[in-house]
């Protein structure tokens, strides 16, 4: 694995995900692997897309403050209390 990625290979589920990728580039995943590996990274990217904004359109002595603003509101969109540790 290239770059700063090699430091992750002692999880778990890095090293799955790292698989269900190569996998898919070499065209050795079945369809359903597939469809579902371009629905998580479609929906990684207008996750990674809508934080960066929320960077973008902070001064910069707010960007801590915004990006933990960002992650509340992700939080409280998208996990419900009872499911929170």
């Amino acid at each position: 694995m290239p770059g700063e990625e090699g430091s992750l290979m002692g999880d778990d589920l890095y090293r799955r995900l790292w698989a269900i990728r190569c996998a898919v580039e070499a065209g050795t995943a079945d369809a359903e692997t597939v469809e579902r590996w371009d629905e998580l990274r479609e929906t990684i990217t207008v996750i990674v897309e809508s934080l960066r904004a929320a960077i973008a359109a902070a001064k910069p002595h707010e960007r801590d403050l915004a990006v933990r603003r960002w992650i509340q509101a992700f939080v409280d969109d998208h996990w419900p209390a009872a499911t929170l540790h």
